[in-house]
C-alpha cells in the first residue's frame, strides 16, 4: 500500500485531505509543522507528500 505524508497546519484542512487519501487508497501520516514530518518521514518513508507552502516553522516549498 503507498503511503502519504499531509503536512499542514490547520487541523480542519488535514483532516479533509486525510479522508481524501484514505479514500484514494493510501495510508497517510499527518503532520502539523516541518518539525513533525520530519520525524515522520524518517519512520514512515512515505511515497508523497502534501505539504503546506505556509508553515509556522518555515516553508513548504524549502523542505529537502
Amino acid at each position: 500500500m503507498l503511503t502519504g505524508i499531509i503536512v499542514e497546519d490547520a487541523a480542519l484542512q488535514r483532516r479533509v485531505l486525510d479522508k481524501m487519501l484514505r479514500q484514494l487508497g493510501f495510508e497517510t501520516v499527518l503532520a502539523a509543522n516541518l518539525h513533525e514530518a520530519r520525524e515522520l518521514c524518517v519512520a514512515a518513508l512515505p511515497n508523497m507528500a502534501l505539504v503546506d507552502w505556509n508553515l509556522p516553522d518555515g516553508s513548504g516549498g524549502s523542505t529537502p
